[in-house]
């Protein structure tokens, strides 16, 4: 059976706006990798052509227009503004979610991540029940969620084999728009050692949202039509000693009395000017100790997705094109068996920051963070066509030595030309030396890949 796939990164400017399509004339199936920018209108303006393109003609639910049926999953790397903050203007489009897919993250782990951002951008719009709460953010009473799927990294479970242990996604909806949905997502079982901690750590949002359902991110979620025919692999890097080392001296401002415990209300804790400001410092005592200047990402959802070795895959070909700055369209072909796309969001590849720290790049050899990211993929990487670059290209998430690993790949894609931090010159200076064709949405204007499987 023959299904297309298209895959698109839009240009938002520093942000990141993914989406993926399979259909033939039977079926689709659509699903989002994050959607922010830190330029507001402009992700909500590619919100717009995104459901034109789902639906021809339809311009927005706000217009008192039906809403699509179903978006089949979205996938949320970290929330980070820049990286959610159109979630709310895509999914009020939609009656349905079929599947909700985050990292897993305790309270003080959504704290750390809060206080990153307000080191890097300098400003959050971040409520404080939304850090309590982060589902709260793409507004779920308003949307019927099927389930919400948590990956993290759990001690005792193994990497099966990639095609044993799977069931098929219970209450599948039957209706994608106006046709029958026959691509379905298959799900493994569920992780109990991860569903216990969260039981310790989150009992509140645990009893507001039933329809968790917790993995660990060794365990893949694939599609089928007929039989499966691509894979989702998901990774999060398990924090634990900066997540540790926060909560150590979080506790302990608390019984010095600089931090007021609010009875333990997490809302009024962190609606208080005073307590913010010493937990910021408390996070600039952590990253400093850590030696990542002050700045951490700690927590992002990295995904690569390809077809399956048994499914042929033909006329793969990525293109490019922006009339604004004269740039001709181009496309490329894919000569490659398989295909497959590597997304970071703003995950670090790197313990510390490479080009502050590391004199070659042999130094990578003791790197944790980022033989951990590769033993965890392993073969995969092999099948990698295109790859996002992390954190928009920020030298201080990069690794080098990434481009040896990433064999087959020759396209990389930096989502944000223009910043206050001068993102990416060290990085573009790297892929330039490898030879790789570098694409940024900024300049070259919305990226996609299109083929077919068989």
């Amino acid at each position: 059976m023959k299904i297309n796939y298209k895959f698109n990164y839009y240009n938002v400017g520093h942000g990141l706006f993914y989406t993926g399509k399979f259909f033939n004339d039977q079926s689709q199936f659509n699903f989002v990798y994050d959607c922010g920018s830190m330029q507001g209108d402009q992700v909500k303006s590619k919100v717009t052509e995104y459901i034109g393109k789902l639906k021809p003609g339809y311009s927005s639910a706000n217009n008192g227009e039906s809403k699509l049926k179903c978006l089949d999953m979205l996938c949320i790397s970290h929330f980070h503004n820049d990286h959610i903050n159109g979630v709310k203007e895509l999914l009020e489009n939609f009656e349905n979610l079929k599947l909700l897919v985050m990292p897993y993250t305790s309270i003080y782990n959504r704290i750390f991540d809060y206080c990153a951002d307000m080191e890097n951008f300098g400003n959050n719009n971040i409520a404080a029940e939304d850090i309590v709460d982060p589902i709260s953010i793409i507004k779920p009473e308003e949307l019927k969620i099927k389930k919400i799927a948590v990956l993290g990294a759990s001690e005792g479970r193994i990497n099966k084999n990639e095609h044993d242990g799977i069931s098929e996604f219970p209450d599948s909806p039957k209706q994608h728009g106006d046709k029958e949905s026959k691509i379905k997502v298959d799900l493994p079982p569920e992780n109990e050692e991860l569903r216990s901690k969260a039981v310790s750590d989150d009992s509140e949002i645990l009893k507001k949202y039933p329809k968790m359902y917790f993995l660990d991110h060794k365990d893949d979620i694939f599609l089928r039509s007929d039989e499966q025919f691509w894979k989702f692999k998901f990774y999060v890097f398990k924090f634990e000693e900066g997540i540790r080392e926060f909560y150590n001296q979080f506790q302990k401002k608390v019984s010095e009395g600089k931090i007021n415990d609010c009875n333990g209300d997490w809302k009024a804790i962190l609606s208080d000017k005073t307590n913010l400001k010493n937990i910021r410092e408390v996070y600039k005592e952590v990253a400093k100790k850590l030696g990542m200047g002050g700045k951490i990402n700690s927590t992002s959802l990295a995904l690569h997705h390809q077809s399956l070795p048994e499914r042929e895959v033909r006329g793969r070909r990525i293109c490019y094109g922006c009339s604004e700055r004269q740039y001709p369209k181009y496309c490329w072909g894919i000569c490659m068996r398989r295909h497959g796309e590597l997304l970071f969001g703003d995950m670090p590849l790197v313990d510390k920051p490479y080009f502050r720290y590391y004199s070659n790049d042999r130094a990578y050899q003791k790197d944790k963070r980022y033989l951990d990211f590769i033993s965890h993929y392993g073969v995969s990487l092999e099948n990698t066509t295109i790859c996002q670059v992390p954190h928009h290209g920020s030298k201080d998430n990069w690794n080098p030595n990434l481009i040896k690993d990433l064999k087959s790949c020759n396209h990389y894609i930096i989502s944000g030309e223009m910043n206050s931090k001068y993102h990416p010159q060290e990085v573009i200076d790297n892929l330039m030396r490898n030879k790789k064709q570098i694409l940024v949405p900024d300049i070259h204007g919305d990226i996609s890949c299109w083929g077919w499987i068989f």
